[in-house]
């Protein structure tokens, strides 16, 4: 769970994108985006079609494995537990260093996935 959630989930991919967004929107103050700052940042809304499609996927996803998790007996799902813990740990740890990280450079360090302008 550390090197699939934390490493791979969090720290490669959700937490730089997450940090990009909240950069935009520090940038580009809304008061409707920033009453919905943490569904902005996690990318469901004003996020490309991709990016929100991605994200309602995972949502969902999650939400099957937490149900089937609540079934599965013991010492499985204590070990589970356990690996959550430390994959979300890592995660909400990157997710800091790189809010931290981008507000002090004011650098976007991947694509925040928009919506097109066009």
């Amino acid at each position: 769970m550390a090197y699939s959630e934390g490493y791979k989930g969090f720290q490669l991919a959700f937490s730089p994108r997450v940090a990009a967004r909240l950069l935009w929107l520090a940038k580009n103050p809304n008061p409707r985006l920033l009453a919905l700052a943490p569904l902005y940042a996690m990318g469901f809304v004003y996020a490309s079609r991709r990016r929100k499609l991605v994200s309602y996927a995972i949502l969902i996803m999650v939400l099957i494995f937490i149900t089937v998790a609540e079934f599965l007996p013991s010492p499985w799902r204590a070990l589970i537990d356990a690996g959550v813990v430390v994959g979300l740990s890592w995660g909400s740890l990157s997710t800091l260093w790189y809010i931290l990280r981008v507000y002090q450079h004011e650098i976007e360090l991947t694509e925040p996935e928009l919506p097109d302008q066009g």
